[in-house]
């Protein structure tokens, strides 16, 4: 084994374990955190079967496996990315509702107040 397949192992098993204790502590939420799971359990894939580096590389076109950890690493990051501004679509129009909805409550007290000062 190369110092190349090594080193992809011992980072593969450190990720998935520190993503599992992040979970476990509760630090990081079970439902937010699958794309993490699933980035460990890809490295693990790496560290259990180590060729798929090469097979990897013959799909991609590659020939350093380093360039192929890392175009699957930036792919990775841009699924995360589009996950986070989806979220953020649905926070930003979850506050306009709640600005609305306040904006409601607070002219009806004013109503109240101004009916009961009379």
């Amino acid at each position: 084994m190369t110092t190349n397949y090594i080193f992809i192992q011992t980072i593969s098993v450190v990720t998935f374990m520190y993503i599992l204790r992040l979970i476990y502590t509760h630090k990081l939420r079970i439902g937010n955190s699958w794309f993490l799971f699933l980035l460990g359990m890809g490295f693990l894939v790496l560290t259990i079967f180590p060729k798929t580096i090469n097979i990897l590389g013959y799909v991609t076109g590659s020939t350093s496996w380093l360039s192929n950890i890392l175009f699957f690493l930036i792919m990775f990051l841009f699924v995360i990315i589009v996950h986070c501004t989806l979220m953020i679509k649905g926070l930003i129009s979850r506050v306009k509702e709640l600005g609305q909805q306040l904006a409601l409550l607070s002219s009806e007290i004013e109503e109240k107040e101004v009916l009961n000062t009379r």
